[in-house]
């Protein structure tokens, strides 16, 4: 039952990167994928190893590795234990080495589980194995790489991604609007302002939709704009974000710089609606609660300040910006 529930699993939620022929090939091949299955949902990992390299030995084709590559890591990916996912990951990039999508989904599944010398290894390995996919796993490398704060890696990455011969072919628009975007981010950690203008824009001539990273690449246009002086321009792309953000999270970042803005602007009265409008939308970041206060302070708005840096102080005890605002205005 455990090995017909698996299968059903398969059957009914495809993988449409794991595309395969689907082999109705006789009672012995189901006999040995039923078995196989099982044998996965139950830990039994050295049968399972032996089962598939037998049945592959005696029926050697690229395309029959390949089938049986797709169905080990859609097992693993219905969340069974991590030995049990590891091991179905470990087997299908051994029957089927050259496929180096089976080499990035397990780089992924690492990734998952935070550990990032064998995502990177795995990543590395699929480049290896496939070279026509090598765009793709760059990607992967470099994004691995952007966040775990390695920026040197993560910016080689992202140049062979972008040069590599099957850029265009391999990675679709979106992928690209990715490698794109971190570009900028690198550029713009750097404060090279031009470049990271540049890639912030490839970014959105790539691709556009609702949602990360369609409305940081706009935030993060904005703030180049800012630090180069073209503010109507930056509050163009401010404004632009918010119609593009997702989520409250998102809205709450975009009225935060919005009010930055109008802060540098003098626009008070207009930067303290951005920020109330920012805690409304995320009423858990301590630091808009900070920033509404300062500004409220700043117009001698005392009292809504005073509840502003408590609430801040409530979300995070150890903010001692907060703590000292509380005893400069003599709050108990």
């Amino acid at each position: 039952m455990r090995a017909q529930r698996v299968l059903k699993f398969l059957t009914e939620k495809p993988n449409a990167v794991l595309e395969t022929k689907d082999w109705a090939c006789g009672s012995s091949s189901a006999a040995v994928e039923l078995r196989v299955m099982d044998q996965l949902a139950a830990g039994e990992l050295e049968p399972v190893a032996d089962a598939v390299e037998n049945f592959l030995a005696a029926h050697a084709q690229y395309e029959r590795s390949r089938f049986w590559g797709a169905r080990l890591i859609r097992v693993a990916q219905t969340k069974p234990p991590f030995e049990i996912a590891r091991a179905a990951y470990d087997l299908a990039v051994k029957i089927a080495p050259y496929d180096a999508t089976f080499w990035y989904l397990r780089g992924d599944f690492f990734v998952e589980n935070k550990i990032s010398d064998k995502a990177a290894a795995s990543f590395n390995d699929g480049i290896r194995a496939q070279p026509a996919k090598a765009a793709e796993g760059y990607l992967r490398l470099g994004t691995l790489y952007f966040q775990l704060r390695q920026m040197d890696q993560a910016f080689a990455a992202f140049q062979r991604a972008e040069q590599a011969d099957d850029s265009a072919r391999v990675l679709s628009d979106w992928q690209r609007q990715i490698l794109f975007f971190y570009i900028a981010e690198i550029y713009r950690g750097e404060k090279k302002w031009t470049p990271s203008a540049a890639y912030y824009q490839r970014a959105l001539d790539t691709f556009q939709k609702p949602g990360w990273p369609t409305y940081a690449a706009l935030v993060g246009k904005g703030d180049v704009l800012f630090a180069q002086g073209a503010w109507a321009d930056a509050h163009q792309a401010y404004t632009d974000a918010l119609d593009l953000a997702a989520d409250q999270a998102q809205r709450a970042i975009v009225y935060a710089k919005l009010a930055n803005w109008y802060v540098a602007m003098g626009e008070l009265d207009r930067a303290l609606d951005s920020y109330t409008q920012a805690v409304q939308y995320n009423p858990d970041d301590p630091w808009l609660y900070m920033a509404l206060a300062q500004l409220q302070e700043q117009k001698r708005q005392l009292p809504q300040a005073l509840a502003n840096y408590q609430k801040a102080l409530r979300l995070n005890p150890n903010l001692s910006a907060a703590q000292k605002a509380l005893e400069r205005l003599g709050a108990k």
